[in-house]
C-alpha cells in the first residue's frame, strides 16, 4: 500500500462523510475521521480467498477458527490446494502488514 492509495481512500471517505452530514464540530469530526481511518487501514489489507495473490509472495492466512499461518503463494494450483486443505477464509500480503516507511 502506498501513500497515494491512502490519499485516494481519504478523499473517498471525506466525500462519504460530508454526504452523510456527520459534522460534529472539529473534535468530533477529527475523532470520527481518525477511527474510520484506523478501521480502513486495518481492514484494507485483507483479501477473500476468492482473490488470487499476484506473483510469488509471502502471505499471512487465517482459518475460520482464527488460527493463522504463513504460506507462500507460488502458483494457482498450490493456492487452491492450500485453501481446500487448510480452509483459509482470508489472507494478506505480509508486506502490507509491515509498518510503512515510505516518505
Amino acid at each position: 500500500m502506498t501513500n497515494k492509495d491512502i490519499e485516494k481512500a481519504a478523499e473517498r471517505s471525506t466525500e462519504k462523510y460530508l454526504e452523510n452530514g456527520d459534522l460534529r464540530g472539529f473534535r468530533g469530526s477529527y475523532r470520527l475521521g481518525f477511527i474510520a481511518g484506523a478501521d480502513w487501514r486495518i481492514n484494507s489489507v485483507w483479501h477473500d480467498v476468492k482473490d488470487t495473490p499476484k506473483g510469488s509472495s509471502a502471505i499471512f492466512a487465517i482459518r475460520p477458527d482464527g488460527i493463522t499461518e504463513i504460506v507462500y503463494f507460488i502458483n494457482l494450483l498450490r493456492w487452491r490446494s492450500l485453501i481446500k486443505r487448510c480452509g483459509f477464509v482470508q489472507w494478506a500480503y505480509i508486506k502490507d502488514l509491515i509498518p510503512n516507511k515510505e516518505d
